[in-house]
């Protein structure tokens, strides 16, 4: 697990050669932040160099790896059978992390239920820091606001729906977090109003209030920006 620094740019970088079925078979690098359960693909913003190029062929197309539809690194060299070494360099601010915030990285390896070549090599993963604030990821003041908490009574072990609005000059895009403490509870994607409802699901809740944040996580374009609110786990739920 990973802490980002203050005053930083803290990249991620590996070696890797892969030589694989293309479209087929290959891997991705997926993240997940401050211990959330879920890990998503790396998106395209965040590659500083050498990003996937490919896209798995989808399971409606036959392919059943269990990466189908995902962007991953597949393939050979052009006109051989196997791959060479390179590196590839991800951003952590571009990932819309801030200072305080912890990530942890996973390398995904997929292939069908046919055929193959060899297939992706890992090798030398690290995290360096640059001290120039070069690729800062955030340009547009933002603000985030819990629109609605749904339904007003939460029940234990059952799910709730936080509505969060992005406003800026021009429509954010990008994920927003919903967080207690560093703890991810769960998120979701801006739609084109700039607006999402994250599905919280199945968290135990004790009787009492809880203090929670909306987290609009940025990107290369909007600041990151968060509002609180409280919910209270049994009779009524407010928020503010």
């Amino acid at each position: 697990m990973i802490e980002v620094p203050e005053g930083f740019q803290p990249r991620l970088s590996f070696d890797h050669l892969v030589a694989t079925e293309a479209l087929y078979d290959g891997g991705n690098v997926k993240y997940s932040t401050d211990g959330g359960e879920t890990f998503e693909v790396i998106p395209e913003e965040a590659w500083v160099f050498n990003g996937p190029r490919g896209e798995f062929e989808s399971a409606a197309a036959g392919n059943s790896n269990p990466l189908a539809g995902e962007p991953g690194f597949t393939g050979t060299d052009g006109g051989e059978s196997t791959g060479s070494w390179g590196t590839s360099v991800i951003s952590l601010p571009r990932l819309g992390l801030i200072p305080g915030d912890t990530v942890q990285f996973r390398f995904d390896m997929g292939r069908d239920g046919c055929n193959g070549v060899d297939g992706w090599y890992v090798d030398d993963v690290q995290v360096s820091i640059c001290e120039e604030a070069d690729e800062a990821p955030a340009k547009a003041n933002t603000k985030t606001k819990v629109v609605s908490v749904k339904p007003k009574t939460i029940k234990r072990n059952k799910p709730f729906f936080v509505k969060v609005k992005v406003g800026s000059a021009d429509t954010p895009k990008g994920k927003v977090q919903i967080r207690k403490g560093k703890r991810v509870l769960g998120q979701g994607t801006l739609n084109r109003k700039g607006v999402v409802t994250i599905k919280v699901a199945k968290r135990k809740l004790a009787v009492g209030r809880h203090q929670l944040v909306a987290v609009y996580v940025g990107n290369a374009s909007f600041k990151a920006s968060r509002d609180a609110f409280r919910v209270r786990g049994g009779p009524q739920v407010t928020t503010a």
